[in-house]
């Protein structure tokens, strides 16, 4: 079961761009850096929070948070405290540390990037603050402030970025999870399917964070019991992983499980172990054999 993280700035430290900013084109110039005339320190924070990337990418959260901090060390010695790439910075860095776990960390670095923008007035990148915050708070298990959070996200989303957006979408699909959560299994449905919707008039079906939609929908089902509409959703969404994210991939080992618990659930045991034991081999993978992820999947394996 997936969130989407709001990473809209996920281009702020790539060479495609002579001139960038940090977040959408609206932010103004002086949020600007021109990469030519860039220090060392610039270009290394720069190469850190690539490799920041790459490491979460690989579901190596441990090192793409260390690299991410010293990039955001580096610019704050550079920049102060006071710039938009510093609050863009702050947000990555929180959700990393979400995903390792340090939920009080992730959320002092996701509120100090939301009084940067609030205090340059950057209210369009507020909008994918609100959405991290909104998963911090879920991960915490405060729901009333999670909801809220991914309310504010979406009104603000709306505005920037318009209805019809990948930013929009990203915020129903987190919306849904939040409704599952909370056994508000119809408004999940709706939301996902809107997320969907969303992704679908955008994208279309080419980009992996629909197939994430996908597997939570199928996790969804799962929920209710409807146990061939899960496998239906599961296996879109492992298509679509697959294709853009590869198989050495945590999201795509965690669809396997997901494969593998449904069809135990209708009796096809070996379809199961299957999936199960592809879903350690890629977990085995990326975290060698000692880690927790690697131990739920033999305990996955084990029940069946």
């Amino acid at each position: 079961q997936w969130n989407i993280q709001s990473n809209n700035y996920s281009h702020i430290f790539t060479k495609n761009f002579k001139t960038f900013s940090y977040g959408a084109a609206s932010f103004s110039t002086n949020n600007k850096i021109d990469l030519d005339q860039s220090d060392d320190i610039v270009k290394k924070a720069m190469t850190l929070y690539q490799l920041s990337g790459q490491m979460l990418r690989m579901g190596k959260y441990q090192s793409a948070l260390d690299n991410c901090e010293k990039a955001l060390e580096m610019m704050k010695e550079k920049f102060g405290n006071t710039h938009l790439m510093i609050a863009t910075l702050y947000d990555q860095t929180g959700s990393i540390h979400r995903l390792v776990g340090h939920h009080d960390k992730a959320l002092d670095y996701h509120l100090k990037a939301l009084e940067i923008s609030k205090n340059l007035g950057e209210e369009q990148f507020q909008g994918d603050i609100y959405n991290n915050l909104g998963l911090v708070y879920e991960s915490m298990g405060n729901y009333p402030q999670a909801l809220e959070c991914a309310e504010t996200s979406i009104e603000l989303r709306k505005k920037h970025y318009g209805v019809e957006s990948v930013q929009v979408a990203i915020s129903y699909n987190n919306l849904g999870q939040l409704y599952r959560k909370r056994s508000k299994y119809n408004e999940s449905l709706k939301a996902y399917e809107k997320s969907i919707e969303t992704f679908q008039k955008v994208v279309g079906e080419q980009d992996p964070r629909i197939g994430t939609v996908y597997d939570n929908l199928g996790t969804l089902y799962t929920t209710l019991e409807r146990y061939n509409d899960a496998l239906n959703y599961h296996k879109k969404a492992l298509d679509i992983l697959l294709k853009y994210m590869g198989e050495r991939n945590f999201t795509v080992a965690m669809v396997y499980s997901n494969l593998g618990y449904t069809n135990a659930q209708l009796g096809k045991y070996d379809e199961a172990l299957k999936h199960h034991e592809k879903s350690l081999e890629i977990r085995k993978s990326l975290f060698g054999e000692e880690h927790p992820n690697v131990a739920q999947n033999y305990n996955d394996i084990g029940i069946i």
